[in-house]
């Protein structure tokens, strides 16, 4: 059965340390919020550079800049495998919840 991570806070969270599966993604974004997902089982101290979401090591996904007044998105991840883990990076307070097992 799938677990879900609900995150809402501007921070690197490493939500799987392990190999496993990633489903999807729903935001409900907030202006100029950012998210970045990895398959990465940490990403360290310094966190990703943000300014350069996709410089960010194993990013497979890049969402943002939002616009002002954002609609909720969900975005599908048909079971794409990971190898190392999962880490989110958001930027500003959108509200994501991470679907993955």
């Amino acid at each position: 059965m799938a677990k879900r991570a609900f995150l809402t806070t501007a921070s690197t969270h490493n939500v799987l340390r392990r190999a496993g599966t990633f489903y999807g993604v729903t935001i409900s974004p907030v202006a100029g919020s950012t998210v970045v997902i990895a398959d990465l089982a940490d990403q360290g101290a310094t966190g990703p550079n943000m300014n350069s979401p996709t410089s960010m090591t194993g990013a497979f996904m890049a969402l943002g800049p939002f616009p002002a007044s954002p609609n909720p998105i969900t975005v599908r991840g048909f079971g794409t495998s990971v190898v190392n883990g999962i880490t989110v990076a958001i930027t500003s307070t959108p509200s994501v919840t991470l679907f993955y097992d």
